[in-house]
């Protein structure tokens, strides 16, 4: 006999049902439709349910995974999906025609043990939507079975493997590392080699910590500089901050709870850069299209534009309006695009974030500790924000506040090693160093009448330990005579000597790091100098590489 499931005339019926919930993440879906949209760029598709959910169970399921939805971090949903979607694959439908068994479920987290080594899939998965199933009053579910579920033990997978065993290419970032990255990423934007939008991003994502989902949650609104705080000398000093969304607190729904964080005045800027792209590109759009905003909502429409924005959705939605709205009143067209601003359509996808990363690392040739290209991604940048904090000598409560987490727990199985020690360094080791991460950005040159600037000694030549030494390209733009350590450490302008002190230079900067050691200072004291140790022996490996050059041109002009 046919199920009513596979009835073509029961599922036309039931296609004209409708029953309208909202994810946690703000979008509608219809219970009854064949796809879930969650989030901008996840969709369920019920199609994988209802192949091997038995006929009793499916409604009940569907009502227990709607409310999941509803109250759930988008990652949480999908794996509950998936994990009732296993456990049916499994277990045989004979054994469930009077709901869930304490036998079908004992049998499923058996076989997950035997499969995956662990029972996560049951024990975080399926056995909270079963409790969440009888809350809800849905048949198949007893009180008996989940107080019998709930005293089962579960062995879990390892967690956070990559960052306790401190893996070069999946753990945090070292000191090292992160700085060279940061400086090249600098460098490119000086230069105009990465977008603004992308630089912000990673800037964004390497002050805070945050999840890619809360990134992208940003809207123009979230930033603040209206507090003002009383430093210690009686002064007052604005506090900058971004309102970052919060994804993890219970019951908390789409941009309704945040948590700030403050951004330095550097940072602070380029977010207001930012801000003034991406304004003068909408009101742009809105011109092309032959819309004006009106006054009174302009301000407000301008604090609901997503900082990471979709310029493909934004694109489309204002073409929609200036074709369904093309003779209304300013004032019903500023409501419209209102709504839409407010909501999360105009949001970048979280999934987008990864790529972009990625990807400007790759252009930037960033050589990591293996001496291999970095491989950076968010949960990478996560954990390098925390390794970071650890280094600083954070507490438990203080770190887990600036990593948004609501209590202690999850921090444990992240602190396994702490933070690395600082250790001895040696000369010969800096110019073995060199090679496994890029400080030094600028370029050695022969001497200073090689360039244009060295003309202008008084204005453009730099002392290193008060000998001559080096060239600034932009004539000490920047305010720097006798203090040549940020030049060695990442400035792209820095042109030292062919014959500049460079190691007498080095050695002065070792001498100084062996005294901090020998003096008990923090390890974080003692490192803070190691990238301006592998920038000066950046330099005089290229000035040994140089000087080869010249000795086989001369070579060859003498035969």
């Amino acid at each position: 006999m046919k199920s009513k499931k596979d009835d073509p005339t029961f599922e036309s019926a039931r296609a004209t049902l409708e029953e309208w919930h909202v994810s946690k993440a703000g979008k509608r879906f219809n219970l009854y439709a064949e796809v879930w949209p969650i989030d901008l760029s996840k969709n369920i598709y019920i199609k994988h349910l209802r192949g091997v959910c038995p006929e009793n169970l499916f409604e009940s399921g569907l009502r227990a995974l709607a409310h999941s939805i509803e109250k759930l971090a988008v990652g949480t949903v999908i794996a509950r999906f998936w994990g009732l979607v296993d456990f049916f694959s499994v277990v045989d439908a004979e054994s469930l025609k009077a709901g869930f068994s304490v036998g079908s479920l004992a049998a499923y987290r058996h076989h997950c043990l035997s499969r995956d080594g662990h029972g996560d899939v049951f024990s975080s998965r399926l056995r909270p939507l079963l409790k969440d199933w009888l809350q809800l009053g849905c048949s198949g579910v007893t009180s008996e079975l989940i107080e019998e579920i709930a005293s089962w033990s579960t062995k879990h997978p390892e967690r956070a493997v990559a960052v306790n065993t401190l893996d070069p290419d999946r753990g945090p970032l070292t000191q090292l590392e992160e700085t060279s990255l940061l400086l090249l990423v600098t460098a490119a934007y000086e230069r105009g080699d990465i977008k603004v939008g992308n630089y912000c991003m990673l800037r964004v994502l390497f002050a805070c910590g945050r999840r890619p989902l809360q990134i992208v949650q940003i809207k123009l609104g979230d930033l603040d500089d209206s507090f003002i705080e009383q430093e210690v000398d009686g002064k007052e000093r604005r506090l900058k901050t971004i309102k970052i969304p919060r994804l993890k607190a219970k019951g908390g729904l789409w941009r309704t709870r945040f948590r700030a964080v403050p951004l330095s005045d550097d940072l602070w800027e380029l977010v207001m850069v930012r801000r003034e792209s991406l304004i003068t590109t909408f009101d742009a759009l809105l011109g092309k299209n032959g819309l004006t905003l009106a006054e009174e909502f302009r301000s407000e429409i301008y604090a609901q534009l997503p900082l990471f924005l979709s310029w493909n959705r934004v694109e489309s939605s204002i073409a929609a309006i200036a074709s369904d709205l093309n003779n209304a009143e300013i004032k019903v067209v500023s409501e419209k695009i209102l709504r839409l601003a407010e909501g999360p359509d105009w949001h970048m996808s979280s999934q987008s974030v990864g790529p972009i990363i990625s990807d400007e690392s790759v252009k930037l040739n960033v050589v990591g500790r293996t001496g291999r290209n970095l491989h950076l991604f968010p949960r990478r940048v996560r954990y390098t924000y925390q390794a970071r904090l650890e280094r600083a000598g954070c507490s438990d409560s203080v770190i887990a506040w600036n990593m948004d987490h609501s209590d202690l727990l999850s921090l444990n199985a992240y602190r396994k090693n702490g933070p690395e020690k600082a250790a001895v360094i040696t000369k010969v080791m800096a110019l073995k160093m060199e090679k496994f991460t890029r400080v030094f950005l600028g370029q050695v040159i022969d001497s200073e009448a090689a360039i244009n600037e060295g003309s202008y000694p008084e204005k453009s030549r730099i002392y290193i330990d008060g000998k001559e030494g080096a060239t600034c390209k932009t004539l000490r733009g920047c305010g720097m005579v006798g203090l040549p350590r940020p030049c060695y450490a990442g400035c792209p302008h820095f042109r030292p000597w062919l014959d500049g002190p460079h190691e007498q230079f080095l050695e002065i900067i070792l001498n100084e790091r062996q005294r901090d050691i020998e003096a008990g200072l923090p390890d974080q004291v003692v490192a803070a100098n190691d990238h301006l140790i592998i920038g000066i022996a950046q330099v005089i490996r290229t000035c040994e590489i140089r000087r080869q050059q010249i000795q086989d041109e001369d070579s060859r002009s003498a035969n």
